[in-house]
């Protein structure tokens, strides 16, 4: 009797046994061929997942539409057979992630058919990677008490973002007790105003050492807190704590300036070592040329960019919209990087995309400033938020209006501009010759 038993790798039995070599390539129109020649350089039991793959594709459609030619390929024959892979993710036949990389697969394969102009449409798998379950794993998989880690779900539930921050934060306190010998019931000692104490004096010993910032002790108690006010939830009596006066303080407010010509050494890195030059290249002169956040690039989307006025939309919480016009040489990179992106069909509206043709996120933004500082400088030098105070610096130091830059950088309050304002004409003293060339000329005798 046949059996369809799914192997660990998500395929059935008659695709991994070890008899299947190689050659059936007889079956293969010539695009598969030429597909499996151009990843030939991978290691031998990824190309044989790859030959797996795309032999029960056209199995699967060759059964289904009776189809056997790359060119009468449509896109509803590749979502019917995502169709199968979620049928069996949803029925525990494989995991998430075998499903996942199995789809990921295929699409990698109408991805180069697409570049050989043998099919006319883009496929974009619709699987969810499920980021919230991924978490909650990796946080059980460090030990973390069970209490936290319902602290963190709960998090999760009330869309916090960074998680994973406030994850460190109270595993930093929860290893200090630890290592003290301060903890024998985690419930009651875990928030026991004498070890909140002893925290106090150990973070206060940091910061004298200068090996921790006070602003940074602060998020530490902030996210001890934090807990303590979950903790409270639906008790009568309420365990109290207020943060000490000496750790609330505002963090430090930098302005960092990049040079002209390092600005010019960025992109140019970008553009040469980039493996996504135009998008890069695209989201570095939107950064320069209007200093926005990172956040207000990955909301933009494709109506953000307004062709006819040479205008892009930037929103955030805590800027709203706002438009800009862009200079035509930012632009004309934009407008490239527009037409391209239109061709992408997908179920995401997002203009700039990750290569799995997902929004890019905060992470991927600072990233590819972060490589182009490391090729450059060895460490990470400047950031995009050191370009957006750079470009502010120089709107204010051009004599701009100071309510326009203000407005133009999205900053709800005149004072947030003021900082600006202030540092830019401290570094241009800075610059300046401590005493007047001419002052020997004017004195007395």
């Amino acid at each position: 009797m046949e059996t369809n038993l799914i192997n660990k790798q998500g395929y059935y039995d008659d695709f991994s046994q070890p008899e299947i070599k190689l050659n059936n390539f007889h079956e293969f129109p010539v695009e598969y061929l030429d597909f499996l020649d151009s990843i030939s350089n991978l290691k031998v039991g990824t190309y044989r997942l790859y030959f797996y793959e795309l032999k029960k594709l056209f199995s699967f459609i060759k059964e289904q539409f009776n189809i056997t030619e790359i060119n009468d390929f449509k896109l509803e024959f590749i979502t019917s057979f995502e169709q199968v892979i979620k049928q069996a993710i949803d029925t525990n036949k494989i995991t998430r992630r075998i499903g996942i990389s199995r789809i990921r697969r295929v699409q990698s394969f109408l991805k180069f058919l697409s570049t050989q102009n043998k099919i006319s449409f883009i496929y974009q798998h619709n699987i969810p990677i499920n980021a919230k379950d991924k978490n909650m794993r990796r946080f059980e998989n460090k030990n973390v008490p069970s209490k936290i880690i319902e602290f963190l779900k709960d998090l999760e539930n009330r869309n916090y973002s960074n998680v994973n921050y406030y994850q460190k934060r109270l595993l930093y306190y929860y290893k200090f007790l630890l290592q003290n010998n301060y903890l024998s019931d985690f419930n009651t000692d875990y928030i026991a105003s004498e070890n909140l104490e002893r925290f106090h004096y150990y973070l206060d010993h940091k910061v004298n050492l200068e090996n921790l910032e006070r602003s940074s002790a602060l998020l530490y108690l902030r996210a001890i807190k934090l807990y303590i006010e979950y903790v409270n939830r639906g008790k009568v009596y309420k365990e109290s704590y207020t943060i000490p006066e000496r750790f609330r303080v505002k963090a430090n407010r930098s302005n960092e300036y990049v040079p002209s010509q390092e600005i010019v050494r960025i992109l140019q890195n970008i553009s040469n070592h980039s493996k996504y030059p135009l998008r890069d290249i695209s989201i570095a002169l939107l950064v320069i040329d209007t200093g926005c956040r990172p956040i207000e690039i990955i909301n933009m989307e494709m109506e953000s960019v307004l062709i006819s006025e040479r205008c892009v939309l930037l929103k955030s919480k805590k800027s709203g919209q706002r438009k800009l016009k862009i200079n035509p040489f930012a632009f004309s990179y934009l407008y490239e990087y527009f037409k391209q992106r239109s061709r992408i069909i997908g179920q995401h509206s997002a203009l700039f995309l990750n290569k799995y043709n997902k929004p890019l996120n905060i992470n991927a933004i600072n990233s590819i400033f972060y490589k182009a500082n490391l090729r450059l400088y060895k460490a990470s030098k400047y950031s995009p938020k050191a370009l957006r105070h750079s470009y502010i610096t120089n709107a204010l130091d051009n004599n701009n209006s100071f309510e326009q830059v203000s407005k133009a950088v999205g900053h709800k309050h005149f004072v947030s501009t003021l900082i600006y304002l202030e540092r830019s004409t401290k570094r241009l003293l800075s610059n300046s010759l401590p005493h007047d060339p001419y002052e020997y000329l004017f004195k007395e005798e």
